[in-house]
């Protein structure tokens, strides 16, 4: 659980809460426009727990059928031990989680991602992705604009498990 106080008289107006932790990030609870996104602004969102349903579903879905995945006992003798999840879930949800604090209904397009999985991921941890604005930049009528982020993805105990790079195409005011 993350506790925090609500930073209030906001410009945007929108919910912002400073965490009470060492991180200088701050948690979004709805989008912002191009212009709100300064190079070297972090962003911190909430918290969200993997589930061993999540996996089954994602993994059938997808077609994953990778003994890893579809196989417990043999997921229980590897040396990853446990249900561990695939790593584009892990990358999905925390997408989810960015884009439901950063651009809900501003975030356009999504132009291009490098990301690097760090360590595994398994049903029944939790995960948060600290976003920093690296990149910012208007197009030439300013209706929109392009936002580059370092998202790094930590579990609760603070280990990364994913960053990842991202600029996508962000609305205006």
């Amino acid at each position: 659980m993350v506790s925090g106080r609500v930073l209030a008289g906001t410009e945007t107006g929108q919910r912002r809460v400073r965490l009470q932790t060492q991180s200088s990030a701050t948690i979004l609870t709805s989008g912002l426009h191009w212009q709100e996104m300064a190079v070297g602004a972090r962003f911190l969102t909430g918290g969200r727990t993997i589930l061993t349903s999540e996996i089954r579903a994602f993994v059938n879905l997808a077609g994953m059928i990778e003994p890893l995945f579809t196989n417990r006992d043999r997921a229980q003798d590897d040396a990853l031990h446990g249900d561990v999840c695939p790593g584009a879930y892990v990358l999905s949800v925390a997408e989810g989680l960015v884009l439901n604090a950063t651009v809900r209904d501003t975030g356009l397009a999504l132009l291009s991602l490098d990301s690097r999985f760090r360590a595994p991921t398994r049903a029944g941890d939790t995960i948060a992705v600290e976003i920093e604005v690296t990149a910012c930049r208007g197009e030439s009528n300013g209706s929109r604009g392009i936002v580059t982020t370092r998202n790094t993805v930590r579990k609760t105990n603070g280990v990364v498990v994913l960053d990842y790079d991202v600029t996508r195409m962000v609305a205006g005011r």
